[in-house]
This record gives C-alpha cells, structure tokens and sequence, in this order.
C-alpha cells in the first residue's frame, strides 16, 4: 500500500514540475536588482498582511510550544 501511494505520489510531483517547465516558453521579464523595492513593499504597501502574518506565525510557533510540552 505505500509503495503504491510514494509511486503515485511521485508522479504527481512529476507532473507538477514538469509542467510548467514544458508549458513555458522560457522568457523572462528582466526585474531591477534593487533589493531596496521589496523593502519598501512590504512596510508600505503589503504592511498590514505583513502583521497579520507575522502575528499568526508567533500564535502557531505558541500552539506548537503548548502542544509540546504535553502534561506534566
């Protein structure tokens, strides 16, 4: 039986990967190098979904720490 699922699911991820890689016709628009933009994105345009994640990253990082410790 997990032989089969591991097959299976190994060629899924193929076909996942392979995909885009074939479907692609591989030009790419060049991007400035300036990492200075992203910086500015995210404290200026993306600031609020950059809290709220940030504030559920440190809730699951808490979950994960009280699931952890389990009873004493």
């Amino acid at each position: 039986m997990n032989k089969y699922l591991a097959l299976v699911s190994a060629a899924l991820f193929f076909i996942a990967t392979a995909i885009p890689v074939i479907v692609m016709p591989g030009t790419f628009v060049p991007v400035s190098q300036d990492i200075s933009l992203i910086g500015f994105s995210f404290f200026n345009v993306y600031i609020v979904p950059f809290e709220l994640l940030s504030v559920i990253i440190v809730g699951a990082v808490i979950g994960v720490m009280y699931v952890a410790r389990g009873e004493e």
